[in-house]
Formats: C-alpha cells, structure tokens, sequence
C-alpha cells in the first residue's frame, strides 16, 4: 500500500513553484493556499491537473 501525504506535500517533493501550480488549476496564487488547506473542495478536473502536474497516476474511485 502507498504512503499517502498532503497535496501541499506532493507539491513540494516535485518541486513546483506555488504561483506555477496556481497558474494550472486557474486560481490567484494568493487563494492556492486555503485551495490546498480543503481538499474536498477541489474539483476532479483539478485534481487530475495536480496528479499530472506531481506525475502521480490517479485513479477515479
């Protein structure tokens, strides 16, 4: 079984920029952080972008 870990983690391992990761979903980079702080508020759409985004391979449950 894989580990799990927090977006924000995800994001930080990969190496992305905040203001880059902000830019892809089509959010202000000032509003990314409370974005990433709910993850049930987070669309399919732009959490498959994220999966991409950290090249994680996702699937729909």
């Amino acid at each position: 079984m894989q580990e799990r870990i927090s977006i924000e983690e995800a994001i930080r391992e990969a190496g992305l920029k905040r203001k880059y990761v902000a830019n892809k979903l089509g959010v202000s980079d000032t509003y990314i952080n409370e974005y990433l702080k709910k993850p049930g508020s987070i669309s399919v759409k732009n959490a498959s972008i994220i999966c991409k985004l950290i090249n994680v391979n996702y699937i729909y449950v």
